[in-house]
């Protein structure tokens, strides 16, 4: 597809975004019609009410969010990042919920257009799985990469302490 601007020049970078947002449609609608999902639309039928509907552009105003936050209170905010003692220690609980929201860093060029890419392509996704499915998606990504970084955490941890009791170095 070729997108003419009004002014008559082509515009690259929205033919782009409209194609790639076209094909991850097809895709999505290709794949889920060869998989049998039927277990997932039983869970759909029981549970598709609780979807939340527009999730990447709730998701991303809470990012912009914490973006605000770690640049005006920055203790504050390092409250959201992930952080197994914390967690285990601490019993900050909240911790296994609020890392996906903390920025990987100072809000610059590569924050906006993160933010920007899961708001554009996020919802063209969501209507290509439908809300529910793509739900699913995204709370269970966020829960099996929660459980990996606690389980690398705990293994890391008990592995220093092993090693060094072998050796019989102290921590």
């Amino acid at each position: 597809r070729k997108v003419i601007a009004t002014d008559g020049e082509p515009r690259v970078a929205i033919a782009f975004f409209m194609y790639i947002g076209y094909n991850i449609e097809l895709i999505c609608k290709v794949k889920v019609r060869k998989f049998n999902l039927s277990f997932f639309v039983k869970l759909e039928k029981k549970f598709g009410k609780f979807a939340i509907r527009n999730l990447p552009i709730k998701i991303a105003v809470v990012m912009a969010i914490s973006y605000i936050l770690w640049a005006f209170v920055p203790t504050f905010a390092v409250k959201l990042v992930f952080s197994p003692y914390a967690i285990m220690e601490q019993h900050q609980f909240w911790r296994l919920f609020t890392w996906v929201f903390s920025p990987p860093g100072d809000l610059n060029l590569v924050g906006i257009l993160m933010i920007f890419i899961l708001i554009l392509f996020g919802q063209q996704i969501e209507q290509a799985m439908g809300t529910f499915m793509f739900n699913l998606y995204i709370f269970g990504a966020w829960f099996w990469n929660t459980v990996i970084m606690l389980g690398i955490s705990i293994y890391s941890v008990s592995y220093t302490h092993l090693r060094a009791h072998e050796t019989g170095r102290n921590l």
